[in-house]
């Protein structure tokens, strides 16, 4: 699965128990409420790890083409 479509996956993942979460407050539900929010936080979480983790590994990218780059002029 690439990068993309696990993005969009986990997106749709959190929407569902988010929406899981909200149906079940209003039949009063709140354990299952309380549960699928939950679960829809860590999803977020994990969105963003795998954001912030694609940015470092870009800007170590960027660095070391640049550090090739200014090696090659010298």
């Amino acid at each position: 699965m690439d990068k993309k479509m696990s993005d969009s996956f986990l997106s749709f993942l959190a929407a569902a128990f988010c929406v899981l979460g909200f149906v079940a407050a209003l039949c009063k539900d709140f354990v299952t409420s309380a549960t699928a929010l939950a679960a829809a936080n860590l999803i977020g979480m994990m969105r963003l790890r795998n954001e912030r983790a694609r940015n470092r590994a870009a800007e170590s990218e960027a660095k070391k083409q640049k550090v090739n780059t200014s090696s090659r002029l010298e």
